[in-house]
C-alpha cells in the first residue's frame, strides 16, 4: 500500500491562450490516475487517493516499462473503443470490487494510462524542474 497520499493536480477553468511559452497536450476524457512504483511494486491511486490497481488488471504491465527503481508519474486512465476513447466504458470500470469481474472488463477493451508527468523519480521530488526537463525525464525512463 501506499504510505503517503499524493493529491493529484485537478483540470480547473480559465481563458483561452495560445502561448509560446505554454504547453499543449490532448484532453483525452480519461480519470486522474497517479502510478507509484517501488521495486517490482505498483500503486495505481485514483484522484480520491484510492489504491485501484485491482480494478485495472491490464495496467500491471505498466511497471515493465517504467526503467526506475522508484517512480512516481502523473497522467490518465482511457478506455478506447472502436478506436475512440469511451467515458462510458471507463465508468464502467470505476467501482468494481470482483477481481473476476475487472478481469473480464480488462478484456474488451482494456484501460491505457496516458502518462503526462512525473513527480518523484528514484526518492527525489522532480515537480521543482520545468516541465520541459520532466518531459525529458519520462522519455529516459519510458
Amino acid at each position: 500500500m501506499v504510505e503517503e497520499k499524493i493529491w493529484p493536480m485537478l483540470v480547473y477553468s480559465s481563458n483561452p491562450l495560445d502561448s509560446p511559452q505554454h504547453l499543449f497536450e490532448i484532453k483525452w476524457d480519461g480519470t486522474r490516475c497517479i502510478p507509484f512504483v517501488k521495486g517490482d511494486e505498483l500503486w495505481l491511486q485514483n484522484r480520491r487517493v484510492e489504491d485501484i490497481a485491482c480494478r485495472y488488471q491490464e495496467l500491471a504491465e505498466l511497471r515493465e516499462g517504467i526503467r526506475a527503481k522508484n517512480a512516481m508519474l502523473d497522467g490518465e486512465r482511457i478506455v478506447l473503443s472502436r478506436g475512440k476513447n469511451s467515458f462510458k466504458k471507463l465508468q464502467q470500470r470505476e467501482r468494481i470490487v470482483s477481481p473476476l469481474k475487472s478481469k473480464l472488463l480488462s478484456q474488451k477493451p482494456p484501460a491505457t494510462y496516458i502518462v503526462f508527468d512525473i513527480l518523484f523519480l528514484n526518492g527525489k521530488r522532480r515537480t521543482e524542474l520545468p516541465l520541459p526537463e520532466r518531459k525529458k525525464l519520462l522519455q529516459d525512463i519510458l
